[in-house]
């Protein structure tokens, strides 16, 4: 299946679209194929910049990753004190 990338509103997509053995079909096909996704892809909003950087998002991650790691053994080890009589 031939496919092409269509680049609009800043986003990217790539369009599959059916082989035929008539040429002319296959370029309409082709044609409506792209121009839905066109039609498609400015429907949709903008993305909006990322607020945070990628580190930022990572050293948040790890440092909460930590906190549960943490978390969990004082849980592990309080429920290995408790005595019940």
């Amino acid at each position: 299946m031939p496919e092409v990338i269509i680049n609009e509103n800043g986003r990217e997509m790539t369009v599959f679209y059916p082989k035929s053995e008539d040429k002319g079909e296959e370029e309409a096909l082709r044609e409506y194929a792209i121009e839905k996704t066109r039609e498609d892809l400015r429907k949709q909003p903008t993305k909006p910049p990322p607020t945070k950087s990628k580190e930022e998002i990572g050293s948040a991650l790890k440092e909460f990753v930590q906190w549960r790691n943490e978390r969990k053994e004082r849980e592990q080890n309080h429920q290995n004190t408790r005595k019940y009589y």
